[in-house]
């Protein structure tokens, strides 16, 4: 294995290891770019490009722009979660559940949707997410967005009476 301060030395990316030997007469040999060590202490980034979503829905569809990068080992999945209050906290509506799932991926910027049909209606949920690399390191953006949904109708209205105009 690498020495701690060999390691500690290498840049992020890809480093090239020589190596040199030398015998107990002074004779040498030795191995330009013997091998290549890929450094990756960088967690992948959440790129959160989504202001909360103010307008209550009433059905599904909306896409939201929260992007995922990892430049060195690559992405491996993203996932979002919903809870009913900020911060991870009060009910999960949601488990964690996959947007995209990829081996290689340096970006992924394409827009997604909620499980709105998972949801309450009537409440403002939370949403959080998280993305992976393939080295199994972990970034995790909390309350990225809220949704807003409403999908019952309001009241009928029993109570009207009607009155003179003047």
């Amino acid at each position: 294995g690498l020495l701690t301060g060999t390691w500690d030395a290498m840049l992020n990316g890809i480093n090239y290891v020589s190596a040199r030997a030398v015998d107990n007469a002074g004779n040498t040999a030795q191995a330009v770019d013997a091998f290549t060590v890929k450094k990756d202490t960088t967690l992948p980034t959440v790129l959160d490009n989504q202001a909360g979503d103010t307008i209550w829905r009433n059905a599904a569809g909306t896409l939201y722009d929260v992007d995922f990068q990892d430049s060195l080992s690559l992405l491996a999945t993203a996932q979002y979660t919903a809870w009913s209050t900020p911060g991870l906290a009060g009910t999960q509506i949601i488990p964690w559940t996959d947007i995209v799932t990829s081996t290689g991926m340096t970006l992924a910027e394409s827009n997604w949707a909620v499980n709105f049909a998972a949801l309450p209606t009537g409440a403002t949920t939370f949403i959080s997410v998280r993305a992976y690399d393939t080295l199994g390191q972990s970034a995790t953006g909390t309350d990225v967005f809220f949704v807003r949904k409403d999908t019952m109708p309001p009241n009928a209205l029993s109570n009207l009476a009607a009155t003179t105009g003047g």
